[in-house]
């Protein structure tokens, strides 16, 4: 592991990203839940306009084969355009529901497959039977069918895995079909090979390209320049996602709404830029503190929230009790820093939408504080405190 990310830290000298960047390029494995949701809904958008553009275009082709070829080939190629342009038309039409970024990529690679398909029964076709001059200039039409399919990867943010998936996959299915052919020069079979693997380099480079510009704004519009932790919107749409995702899953989903206590008494007795030391203290303290599927949320001014997807109660009783007996950073006179904790957990309070979840973690971080700051309150009205 640790060989591993000394290449992933030298490779990402090399392009100028950080080694963060680096693995988000190159597979999904660290993407947060926030740029699966975003990327999901660009790529399903794309699909759908493509697959439309496909749908019309495949059928419009139609009445091209019946004047080129006799029966023979014609009936069957528009029998496979007409299956083509049904499962076009079903991937055109909004899905009615989320579809996550699996799904996504499944329609992606069904909007790959079709045409490839396509293109290895067209090839069996062609070379069952003899064409005429013109029917051969339109069956080498087809030929170039491999070709289209990898050079349409690039209007996709896709990793470097998922790119190199789809481009091995499409040449595969062209080498196959070249040796299936006769009269296949060696010349005309490596050039066709080396075009695909170019357009597929190139196709690749504008893919990544997106991802890692799509990267980037979402990260400047998601996360809080001063602390590092996610925005009100973007924290939103994160505790959305984990809410639904638990509730769909029958797992535990709980949130912590954290003050800080006395903030406003820092600000107004040693400046605005000590209180802003003091906040990205504490978000870096309580990071440490966190597992990594953590959101930390900073919900307004002092207020910050925690979304702990698959935690029950009785498991953020141990992780609030590390929390409160931690050091959270301290105030500019050099005592410790001290918050005061809302907690509300989604089966045991009964909740079945997230924003009610949330402001009942409010109602019960304004408890915690009227009984005294520096504690959390639990769904059973009991308080939790640690001697410092």
């Amino acid at each position: 592991m640790a060989k591993m990310e000394s290449v992933f830290e030298r490779l990402s000298g090399y392009v100028n990203v950080s080694p963060e960047q680096l693995h988000h390029l190159i597979t999904v494995s660290r993407h947060s839940l926030y740029l699966k949701r975003h990327r999901a809904d660009f790529i399903a958008s794309r699909i759908r306009i493509i697959a439309a553009l496909f749908a019309i275009l495949t059928l419009l082709w139609i009445p091209m084969d019946i004047v080129v070829f006799d029966a023979t080939l014609w009936k069957p190629l528009a029998l496979m355009r007409g299956a083509a342009v049904a499962l076009f038309v079903f991937l055109a039409l909004p899905s009615g529901k989320e579809a996550g970024i699996n799904g996504t990529l499944f329609r992606l690679a069904l909007i790959l497959i079709i045409p490839l398909c396509f293109y290895l029964f067209s090839t069996w076709l062609f070379y069952r039977v003899e064409m005429s001059q013109t029917g051969e200039v339109v069956a080498f039409l087809y030929t170039l069918l491999p070709f289209v399919i990898i050079g349409g990867l690039a209007v996709f943010p896709l990793t470097l895995q998922e790119v190199t998936l789809a481009v091995l996959t499409t040449v595969t299915a062209l080498v196959f079909c070249m040796a299936w052919a006769n009269g296949i020069t060696p010349a005309v079979y490596i050039g066709k090979v080396w075009l695909a693997v170019l357009f597929g380099g190139i196709s690749a480079f504008a893919s990544i390209s997106q991802l890692r510009y799509m990267i980037i704004l979402l990260a400047r519009a998601s996360v809080d320049p001063l602390t590092g932790c996610y925005t009100r919107r973007s924290g939103s749409e994160i505790i959305d996602i984990q809410f639904r995702v638990a509730m769909r899953q029958g797992m535990p989903f709980s949130v912590a709404m954290f003050d800080l206590d006395d903030f406003k008494k820092i600000n107004d007795t040693a400046g605005h830029e000590a209180g802003d030391a003091v906040l990205t203290t504490f978000v870096a303290s309580l990071n440490k503190m966190l597992r990594a599927s953590d959101a930390i949320v900073r919900w307004g001014g002092e207020e910050f929230i925690v979304a702990f997807p698959n935690n029950s109660v009785e498991g953020l009783n141990v992780v609030i009790r590390r929390i409160l007996g931690g050091s959270l950073g301290k105030r500019p006179d050099g005592s410790p820093l001290t918050v005061s904790i809302g907690i509300a957990e989604a089966t045991a309070d009964g909740m079945e939408d997230w924003v009610d979840l949330v402001k009942l973690a409010d109602e019960r971080m304004y408890d915690a504080k009227r009984a005294g700051k520096n504690r959390a309150r639990l769904p059973s009205g009991t308080d939790i405190t640690v001697e410092r």
